[in-house]
């Protein structure tokens, strides 16, 4: 119970508007900066939220990278993909793997092409690829059957020019279909196969360290890939919290869905299974983020923001699982989120591709998103009728794409006028090397428009100029005839 003010019964009342907080952080990002240039942090209370939803809400398309190989009667589709520097590696539906090299200027060529591993590559795709954290190893895992052998292979990263990845050895396990470095280290490998089951695997020698089997009655998610949590001293493997080093299994979360198994929270307490942000130190429900509903979560190197790719939802029954659910990280809806994984996991934007979405990675200086996306409208055309790799650039808005389309197609048809036989290419005007060339790209570009800009105002001064000596000359002939 409160005391209310004084207020007139027979005169019309209206409570005052709130006044904003002191100490907030302005919605306008150009106050902002202003307000940081004075000493105060991130221009204010929540002004580090309004930073990143400025960014990470806007995504711009660069490049598209198609596969145009045709073997038989199919395509040589995209399956993942994987950024590494100023290189994209792609995983393809026969077993290769694909190294893509972004140059300055257009085409990106192919300079790598490794052979399949595996005895029928056609049914072994590739559909995970992991970088390991000091960037000097790769893994590679494809699905098919569960009793394929040397579905997941190691890769050496080398400084060659022409041969980025050495094959260094195969993981001697069967049915892996997902696989992941430590955290901390490149010594560690953990594997998951389609039973759910991991393995710590020494990256080096490819022997099994410990092999972590669930208990009875585990929750035996359709998406299921075991991961570290960043100290490297904890597994999380279908719903079940282990410690490696003892094989033990700590608890068993309960289910609340089919697909998601988890993963760790980056304050290193937390771990989000779908929906639901459970606590480690006591295994309570802390919260309930509806967002995050049947999506996977990837972080990116900082850890600071989390992208997020909705599973396709499609009834499944355990006597009939449908063949695209065989990829373990795919497939997903048309759209990815953000979100602020340092403020509770505030939605930060949502953007959609149009096209169904089959992986998705990012550099490290989180410049560049790259995905593998469907052709067509349904999943199995990346198995059939093709899929591509697209580029986006992050904090450009797809507004922007559009007036430089608009700008090329113009230059094109004046180009037409005097060649007939000149065609456009969207592609081909758009370029990329690497994380610095995007940056200097767009203050070249910039430059160039301010000299036009000047030359423009240059001869509008000039004409000026001409107009005022010519009336000027026009009044001294009149004078003189008067």
């Amino acid at each position: 119970m409160s005391i209310v003010p004084k207020f007139s019964l027979f005169c019309e009342h209206k409570c005052p508007d709130p006044q904003p907080e002191l100490y907030e952080a302005p919605a306008n990002m150009v106050v902002r900066q202003h307000r940081k240039m004075l000493g105060i942090p991130y221009g204010g209370r929540s002004g580090r939220y309004r930073d990143y939803k400025y960014i990470f809400s806007k995504f711009k398309p660069h490049y598209t990278l198609r596969g145009n190989t045709r073997t038989g009667e199919d395509w040589d589709n995209f399956t993942s993909c994987l950024m590494y520097g100023d290189k994209v590696i792609a995983g393809m539906n026969n077993g290769q793997i694909k190294v893509y090299k972004l140059t300055e200027y257009p085409p990106y060529n192919c300079i790598q092409t490794t052979q399949p591993t595996t005895e029928n590559p056609e049914c072994n795709p590739i559909t995970s690829l992991a970088l390991s954290q000091s960037g000097k190893m790769m893994v590679s895992a494809s699905t098919g059957d569960t009793q394929q052998q040397n579905s997941c292979v190691l890769w050496g990263i080398t400084d060659s020019k022409t041969d980025l990845l050495e094959h260094r050895h195969s993981i001697p396990q069967p049915g892996i279909n997902h696989a992941c470095f430590s955290n901390l280290s490149d010594d560690i490998l953990l594997c998951t196969n389609a039973e759910h089951k991991c393995s710590v695997v020494d990256c080096y020698t490819g022997k099994t360290i410990h092999t972590l089997s669930n208990p009875p009655g585990s929750n035996s998610y359709y998406k299921n890939h075991a991961v570290f949590n960043f100290t490297d001293d904890l597994v999380l493997n279908d719903g079940v919290l282990w410690d490696y080093r003892s094989s033990t299994a700590i608890h068993k979360f309960d289910k609340f869905n089919n697909f998601v198994s988890g993963v760790f929270g980056p304050s290193g307490i937390e771990i989000i299974i779908n929906t639901e942000i459970w606590d480690i130190r006591t295994f309570k429900l802390l919260n309930t983020i509806n967002s995050l509903d049947n999506c996977l979560l990837k972080f990116n190197h900082s850890r600071d923001v989390m992208y997020g790719l909705s599973h396709v939802k499609q009834e499944i029954h355990d006597h009939e699982i449908s063949p695209s659910y065989k990829h373990v990280l795919g497939p997903f809806d048309s759209t990815f989120k953000t979100f602020d994984a340092g403020s509770g996991f505030s939605s930060l934007g949502t953007y959609d591709v149009g096209k169904q979405i089959v992986d998705l990675s990012f550099c490290r200086r989180d410049r560049i998103v790259v995905t593998v996306e469907s052709a067509n409208e349904e999943f199995t055309s990346v198995w059939t009728g093709g899929s591509v790799i697209r580029l986006y650039l992050v904090g450009r808005s797809k507004a922007e794409r559009d007036e430089d389309v608009d700008e090329e197609e113009d230059e094109d048809d004046d180009d037409e006028d005097d060649d007939s036989g000149d065609e456009f290419d969207e592609d081909d005007d758009h370029s990329i090397g690497s994380d610095e060339y995007v940056v200097r790209s767009s203050s070249i570009s910039n430059d160039e428009e301010e000299e036009e800009e000047d030359d423009a105002g240059g001869s509008q001064s000039s004409l000026n100029i001409s107009l005022m000596t010519s009336e000027s000359e026009e009044d001294d002939s009149q004078g003189r005839l008067v």
